[in-house]
């Protein structure tokens, strides 16, 4: 069984390292550690679902670049955060990242994932969201 790691949690503003220690992500020393750690965890304060977020290289680029990932329903999801660049990497964006996996999840369960996957954005996910609800009042009208 693999060992599972314990990641620095990213929560509101602050970082929280796994022996206690806390500081801003938008000091100094938050874009300092941006740049040597390779994960970390992001719990969101709007109440939407945690994720992990990567920093990966991708074999036909020379930079590295951040992605959130979750698994929902034993299917690991991500979607792209940014360039690896501290000033790209920002509470907002986290934010984002976080409703967006948060969603996923929600479309998923309605059984709209293939669609929701494609999402960019606010217009269509809008879209399905209207979708969703129609679906819902269809099933409930039965």
């Amino acid at each position: 069984m693999r060992k599972q790691l314990k990641l620095a949690i990213a929560s509101k503003s602050n970082v929280e390292l796994p022996d206690g220690t806390t500081f801003n992500l938008d000091s100094q020393k938050g874009r300092e550690w941006l740049e040597a750690v390779v994960s970390f965890r992001f719990q969101s304060c709007q109440g939407y679902k945690s994720f992990t977020a990567r920093r990966q290289k991708q074999p036909r680029c020379k930079k590295w670049h951040w992605y959130g990932s979750r698994k929902i329903k034993q299917t690991p999801r991500k979607k792209y955060i940014g360039i690896a660049s501290p000033d790209v990497i920002t509470i907002a964006r986290l934010e984002e990242i976080a409703k967006y996996l948060t969603d996923l999840e929600f479309y998923d369960s309605k059984g709209l994932a293939k669609n929701a996957i494609q999402l960019q954005g606010d217009k269509e996910r809008k879209l399905v969201d209207r979708l969703v609800e129609q679906s819902v009042n269809l099933v409930a009208s039965r």
